[in-house]
């Protein structure tokens, strides 16, 4: 749920208290949390799709892929109310990006949802949207630069300037502390692709196997992790993975059905446990260095996973009818499309509690908003569905 970044502000020559120094523990754990959260999902698609997002930070990130086989081919990035913009490409390109600012795009008002629509032109290569995010920086590759966290030296006087300094630098993980999540639809036919920016050390998989011999495989990047397992739940040390996807880093969960039945259910990472956290502060407090100190270290290896630019990832539009969508609430609110006949409900995966009917949304207001609290049988974290909805996004914003 949406952590507290409010940092305490220290004046020369006041009383240095434990209830200040407790409000910067505060802040500076919630963004050691922050760090252990699951990142944002991108559903990759092919050719002819589109994705929404509730615009937040300025620049609009398109990667995609192409393998032209003959001649030049035409890529289109259309945002519904702007006109398209072409490329055109003679070879093959991998993770091609394109990066719009939004100031300059129409129809992409702060806190409003906006379509992103990725097409092609001619059939004869394969294509692919490998990830559609919004950025603070026009760089897609940009994690921010962060100022060095001051320490003290034994003997040093605590005043207030390196204080002050802990807590802007705590303040400066908003953006990266409150990214909305996309939730991860239900893959069908030969398989389905995910993008995730690596931050935890271990990837659960829940998948399904079945069939007569069924040939279903399941990657992270190009390294096969799983082939036919039995169905069931399955625990991978990315840092044993070789290559190995590096923190902060975008990788490719990615799952194939050749023959048989076989779904990736769910998946999320697993955070190793923090080794510490910050210090608790009594009143009259001496030999205080050392617990002042551990500060820099936790923001130090908060940055490393998170940099400190805000980015969140398109949500994408169904592709096929019927769609089940799979999320963990780590967030407050469901933010849902339903603008069809059939309605969309938040079902629980073991089927001991009752689905809960969601509205149908309109052309008119496309968007509406479910409070997770609000489910007696949804624990923090829990695994839940949300079946036939269009569009679905996780967030900490109403």
């Amino acid at each position: 749920m949406k952590a507290d970044l409010t940092a305490p502000t220290f004046v020369n020559g006041g009383l240095l208290s434990a209830h200040k120094l407790n409000q910067l523990s505060q802040a500076i754990n919630n963004v050691a949390g922050a760090a252990l959260a699951p990142p944002g999902v991108f559903c990759q698609r092919g050719s002819n799709q589109t994705w929404y997002m509730r615009r937040k930070w300025r620049y609009l990130h398109v990667a995609y892929s192409v393998t032209p086989n003959s001649g030049s081919v035409n890529v289109s990035i259309d945002f519904g109310t702007s006109s398209g913009n072409d490329y055109t490409h003679s070879s093959a390109v991998v993770w091609q990006w394109r990066t719009f600012d939004l100031n300059a795009v129409g129809g992409t008002t702060s806190g409003n949802w906006y379509a992103i629509t990725v097409t092609r032109s001619g059939t004869n290569y394969s294509f692919n949207t490998e990830m559609i995010m919004e950025s603070e920086s026009s760089n897609p590759a940009d994690n921010g630069s962060m100022p060095a966290p001051p320490t003290w030296a034994s003997g040093e006087i605590v005043g207030e300037s390196k204080l002050n300094s802990l807590s802007s630098i705590a303040r400066s993980f908003a953006g990266v502390a409150f990214a909305p999540n996309s939730a991860a639809i239900r893959g069908t036919g030969d398989g389905q692709a995910y993008a995730l920016r690596r931050r935890g050390r271990w990837l659960e998989l829940t998948v399904t196997v079945g069939g007569t011999s069924p040939d279903v495989n399941f990657y992270v990047h190009t390294t096969k992790v799983l082939n036919d397992p039995a169905s069931g739940t399955y625990t991978i040390d990315l840092n044993a993975l070789s290559p190995a996807p590096a923190v902060g880093a975008w990788y490719i969960v990615r799952f194939e059905k050749l023959a048989g039945t076989g779904e990736l259910v769910a998946f999320r990472e697993i955070p190793e446990a923090p080794a510490s956290y910050a210090p608790n502060w009594s009143h009259g407090e001496s030999n205080i260095m050392a617990k002042l100190n551990s500060y820099a270290s936790m923001l130090n290896s908060a940055y490393g996973v998170l940099g400190l630019v805000g980015w969140q990832p398109a949500c994408l539009h169904r592709p096929y009818d019927h769609p089940r969508w799979s999320a963990y609430k780590t967030q407050r609110y469901l933010h849902y499309m339903r603008n069809g006949s059939t309605p969309a409900s938040i079902v629980d995966p073991s089927g001991a509690n009752a689905s809960v009917g969601l509205k149908r949304t309109t052309n008119s207001q496309l968007f509406a908003t479910y409070d997770l609290d609000s489910i007696e049988w949804l624990a923090p974290g829990g695994l839940f569905y949300v079946e036939e909805a269009d569009v679905v996004c996780l967030s900490d914003e109403p």
